[in-house]
């Protein structure tokens, strides 16, 4: 079986705040994930509220906490409880989304505990006014195979209109109410409207299945093992973020800032390692303003738990290499994972984010493209 897309995740560091001043880094926090997808759509971003859905009608009890920068760039929160697989609409205008938290995930990116009860099925925060709305996938749709990710095949035409982060939420027909979230638009160059998504189908869609797509942030029930669920919730999402929340340049003539973000690359197939692996910032989209640039590093061993003062302290025997630049992970590999939630394996990465003094705002992610890359069977 080979190493599968949606079996790599990027998840976040036990310490993760959004301000300076207080510890970043730890070990690995399976319950969070570090999202790169697009806020609401490519720059200049539109305003827009949000909503919240369940794949659930049980849960009617769990709450999401998230926030974001509004048009005129003022950070704006709100708490929502689900209602089941009917939505629940939000009231703040958000052009960036920034983080959310849901029930079960402790406080997290300096956002309140949100409360509640924990979800028993996957949770979406979706724009309120969708990408692509009503329309029908067509036959072909399947789950994982030993050297493919799941996939859903889009109505035509539709492929280019999403992107990787977007939600993918069905709707009617065939599978109706299941939230996955996509990773990649025509993988392995399997067509044009077809993209991969994060885990197995629970009912696989067909030429019946209506759907919509939107920017948010979905939080997985489970990670995947070559596209099937991993046991347990280990490895249950329950909180997101964007990376260098509220970070900032100095002022013209002022003093260079470096900021410092750790978060962990891991393979969760459970049968084969994907060796010879390596990270890079393949891509910043849009590019980074003059002044800014964004370089990663690696920690020497696997499974580390280093920590640092606050986001402004360089890390200690972490070698920064300039982006874009393949930077190879400890010992070669990514191993098999031994179990759901299992940090063995996991292979810590330091992002630096450099402003010089007078950077212009940047309204990214910071808008990377974190590659994990290697070979598998």
């Amino acid at each position: 079986m080979s190493v599968l897309i949606s079996d790599l995740r990027v998840y976040g560091a036990a310490d993760m705040p959004e301000a300076d001043g207080a510890t970043v880094g730890g070990a690995i926090d399976f319950t969070k994930r570090i999202e790169f997808g697009v806020p609401v759509g490519d720059p200049p971003f539109t305003a827009g509220t949000y909503d919240v859905v369940s794949s659930s009608a049980s849960d009617t009890a769990t709450k999401v906490i998230y926030a974001g920068r509004d048009a005129t760039g003022t950070i704006q929160s709100e708490t929502l409880t689900l209602n089941g697989t009917t939505k629940v609409a939000g009231t703040k205008s958000i052009e960036r989304l920034l983080s959310a938290l849901a029930s079960g995930g402790g406080s997290a990116f300096g956002l309140l505990t949100p409360g509640g009860t924990q979800a028993v099925g996957d949770v979406a925060l979706m724009a309120h006014t969708p990408t692509v709305s009503g329309h029908t996938m067509q036959a072909g749709s399947a789950n994982a195979t030993s050297s493919a990710p799941p996939i859903a095949v889009l109505q035509s035409g539709d492929g280019a209109n999403v992107l990787a982060g977007m939600v993918l939420h069905t709707t009617g027909g065939t599978g109706s109410g299941q939230l996955r979230r996509i990773l990649m638009v025509d993988p392995g160059a399997l067509g044009a409207d077809i993209v991969a998504v994060d885990r197995n189908w629970a009912t696989v869609p067909d030429a019946t299945t209506t759907y919509e797509v939107a920017p948010g942030m979905h939080f997985e029930l489970a990670g995947s093992n070559g596209g099937a669920a991993l046991a347990g919730t280990a490895t249950q999402v329950l909180g997101i973020t964007r990376l260098f929340v509220g970070s900032s340049a100095d002022v013209g003539g002022g003093a260079n800032r470096d900021y410092y973000e750790k978060v962990f690359v891991n393979n969760n197939n459970q049968a084969t390692a994907l060796t010879g692996a390596t990270v890079e910032v393949s891509a910043d989209s849009p590019a980074l303003p003059a002044g800014a640039a964004l370089d990663i590093g690696v920690a020497s061993g696997l499974d580390d738990t280093a920590t640092i003062a606050n986001r402004q302290t360089a890390p200690s025997s972490v070698t920064f290499v300039t982006q874009p630049a393949t930077v190879a992970v400890p010992t070669g590999n990514l191993p098999a994972s031994a179990g759901a939630g299992n940090a063995a394996g996991a292979c810590a990465v330091w992002l630096r984010l450099a402003l010089a003094a007078g950077t212009a705002a940047y309204e990214g992610s910071p808008g990377a493209t974190l590659l994990t890359q290697g070979s598998t069977a």
